[in-house]
């Protein structure tokens, strides 16, 4: 008798003892009443501060697919670097550029100097009919030319160009294969005479 009433005195204990440990747990899991409600804040993490001196003292100029930077000090070398880069010339297009200056300067003049009998020749003046040539200043026929017209002012790019009677020194200040140009000065020479001759 007594072994059983000692019996139910532990499964007793037992059994208050698990009750009270739930309901711990349950406590520490439920939140407190100010808590409920609330959205948890998610934790602030520093960033680097950023070097705006690099971002004022220097500019990006693009180079061809690259990007490159300078400083203001060399503001002359990103004009220079940016130009050459977009007015390079395609080696196809210099002779196309060259002949387009070289007809249209030449046949302007003729119509200047001799309109309206040039009317029946414009039409036939073009890239493949005319003759042009390359002149260089230090020639003995250019040296000639200078000294028998003292005003014409001699550059690196001088041409003649010839239709028929029509004759023309043709001079640029720029280069006319690079750039559509017109040219400083042109002198002009309508020769009949070697035009008859050449007929014959």
């Amino acid at each position: 008798m007594k072994i059983l009433i000692l019996l139910s005195i532990c499964f007793g204990l037992s059994a208050q003892s698990v009750k009270k440990s739930k309901t711990g747990l349950e406590t520490a899991d439920r939140p407190s009443p100010k808590e409920e409600g609330k959205t948890p804040v998610p934790a602030k993490t520093e960033q680097p501060a950023k070097d705006d001196s690099k971002l004022q003292n220097n500019s990006a100029v693009p180079v061809g697919n690259q990007s490159t930077s300078y400083d203001d000090s060399e503001l002359d070398k990103i004009f220079y670097t940016s130009y050459r880069f977009l007015n390079q010339p395609k080696l196809e297009n210099t002779e196309k550029t060259l002949n387009t200056n070289l007809v249209k300067a030449f046949k302007n003049e003729i119509i200047l100097r001799d309109s309206p009998n040039c009317l029946k020749y414009l039409q036939d003046i073009n890239v493949s009919s005319i003759r042009k040539k390359l002149v260089d200043k230090d020639s003995i026929w250019m040296k000639k030319i200078k000294k028998e017209v003292g005003y014409v002012q001699f550059t690196d790019y001088m041409y003649i160009v010839k239709y028929q009677n029509y004759l023309a020194l043709i001079i640029y200040e720029i280069d006319p294969n690079r750039h559509l140009t017109k040219p400083s000065q042109i002198e002009f020479i309508m020769n009949k005479e070697a035009s008859s001759k050449e007929e014959e």
